[in-house]
């Protein structure tokens, strides 16, 4: 019998009321005359080996691992991709599709410069031929 690996309730119950503030949030761009365009993050504690296996950082007795984490970030990116999908924003999936390893992170979720500069250069990309609005 495999454990659940899925997210628990209370991961569940977090990321729809963070769908209700981005939904609140998504409006009030809207208000300024602007359009939101969303991105998915990715966090530096959890890796992927070679045969598709999930590991995380550990973390002190009674705090949450790498996988914890983990779990509710993909959560949350999925909010952020179906929200995306139901109010026709553009989207950018850069958790699925932009690998970064261990060396593009100096601690669990902040990027170092490298980091930073692969984020950029592949953001860059994805909005060089949005059009440009304002005046």
């Amino acid at each position: 019998d495999k454990p659940n690996l899925g997210p628990s309730p209370a991961i569940q119950d977090k990321a729809r009321a963070y769908r209700v503030r981005l939904q609140k949030l998504i409006r009030r761009i809207h208000d300024f005359g602007a359009t939101p365009i969303l991105v998915t993050q990715r966090r530096g504690d959890i890796r992927r080996d070679t045969d598709g296996k999930l590991w995380g950082i550990s973390a002190p007795l009674g705090q949450k691992n790498g996988l914890d984490e983990s779990r509710a970030l993909a959560a949350i990116n999925r909010e952020t991709l179906g929200t995306c999908a139901s109010v026709k924003l553009l989207c950018i999936d850069l958790a699925s599709e932009l690998p970064l390893g261990p060396a593009d992170y100096y601690d669990r979720v902040h990027t170092n410069p490298e980091g930073a500069r692969k984020i950029g250069l592949y953001l860059y990309e994805k909005m060089k031929n949005l059009p440009m609005g304002g005046e």
